[in-house]
């Protein structure tokens, strides 16, 4: 729906997105260089997951020798996140969740350190994300992301960027241009 011009575009294979990473992170001198490039992989899962999910997942990164700072797994589903985290423990695994409250935010970390999952990705608002959410949080050595609802989002705006890095949040996922 993007456009007739775009009518014979062709979703590449999650296969070939993992051989583009790779090659992308050796052209730029590793995984561990500043502004490496970097892949957050939704798996997406009704629930129950399809139990070979995880083993494919993983097959996949294996194959293609991902490295393990190249590429985050994010779900919804903290059953599938956990399963895909034991195949697989050197790469990073955050637990989405659109939490409408902070008490709602503060559970979803709370499972995160419970489950051994490396962080947290909460949709972007500044009610929401606190600095002390995001200090608890890398006090446990986990991660904070954030991202925001299908543009044009209310969230999504150079403010609230500013406001959350202050706070400390880690990654941004944002409709916005670059600038």
């Amino acid at each position: 729906w993007f456009g007739v011009a775009y009518a014979s575009e062709r979703l590449p294979l999650f296969s070939e997105v993992l051989n583009e990473l790779v090659d992308a992170t050796v052209a730029h001198g590793g995984a561990d260089v500043d502004d490496a490039p970097h892949c957050f992989a939704e798996l997406k899962a009704s629930e129950p997951f399809d139990p070979n999910l995880p083993d494919a997942a993983a097959k996949l990164v294996a194959g293609a020798r991902v490295p393990a700072e190249a590429l985050t797994w994010i779900s919804f589903s903290r059953p599938l996140l956990v399963e895909v985290k034991k195949r697989m423990p050197e790469h990073s695994a955050l637990l989405i969740a659109d939490a409408p409250t902070v008490e709602a935010a503060w559970a979803v970390a709370r499972d995160c350190v419970q489950y051994g999952l490396d962080g947290i990705d909460l949709r972007a608002l500044e009610e929401v994300v606190t600095t002390e959410l995001v200090e608890w949080l890398h006090a446990r050595g986990k991660t904070i992301a954030v991202w925001v609802s299908r543009a044009p989002a209310r969230e999504d705006t150079a403010a609230t960027w500013d406001t959350l890095a202050a706070r400390g949040v880690d990654d941004f996922t944002s409709n916005l241009p670059a600038a």
